[in-house]
């Protein structure tokens, strides 16, 4: 089996976040090692850290609810 450019630990917030920097910057082969079924479902994720449905400040909710189609189509952007 051939190497991987990179292998990152947890599908929560930062381990996404990571995967998707990564490709960006052009790593082709990416393992991402999730323990659960589906993205953003690691510790971060079960705490809402990815988007939350509430924030205190309207500034950051705008913010989150522009990031919602994003994450709806992760798969798409990271490859």
């Amino acid at each position: 089996m051939p190497g991987f450019d990179a292998i990152v630990v947890g599908g929560g917030a930062v381990g996404t976040s990571a995967l998707f920097h990564l490709t960006r910057r052009g790593a082709k082969r990416v393992l991402l090692l999730e323990r659960l079924e589906g993205y953003g479902r690691g510790a971060t994720g079960i705490w809402g850290s990815l988007v939350r449905m509430f924030y205190e400040k309207l500034p950051i909710t705008e913010w989150a609810t522009h990031a919602v189609p994003f994450y709806d189509k992760f798969e798409e952007h990271v490859g």
